[in-house]
């Protein structure tokens, strides 16, 4: 069982990949406590600090930290977050 400072730091080292890749800062902007874990929502570092929607990402998949497996979670397509949350638990998951 894994505990919420091990999901925020995976889904950090994550995001700071991904950033890196896409050469834009990226972060938590929420986090949504679930009973299988954390649903992480992320935006631009800019967005998140300043609230400019001009730099705000125009779509990003939640992340999903499983605490049961350690492993982190995303859609293969874009859905509300309460149907993401439904196809999660439904078994539709992909490791991101």
């Amino acid at each position: 069982m894994f505990d919420y400072n091990s999901a925020e730091k995976a889904v950090t080292e994550l995001l700071a990949k991904v950033a890196k890749q896409i050469s834009i800062e990226l972060m938590v902007s929420d986090v949504i406590e679930q009973d299988f874990g954390w649903v992480f929502l992320y935006d631009t570092l800019e967005h998140v600090e300043s609230g400019n929607l001009n730099s705000s990402l125009s779509a990003s998949l939640p992340l999903i930290f499983d605490k049961s497996d350690g492993i982190i979670y995303t859609s293969e397509k874009a859905a509300s977050l309460e149907a993401y949350v439904a196809q999660y638990r439904n078994g539709i998951r992909s490791p991101a």
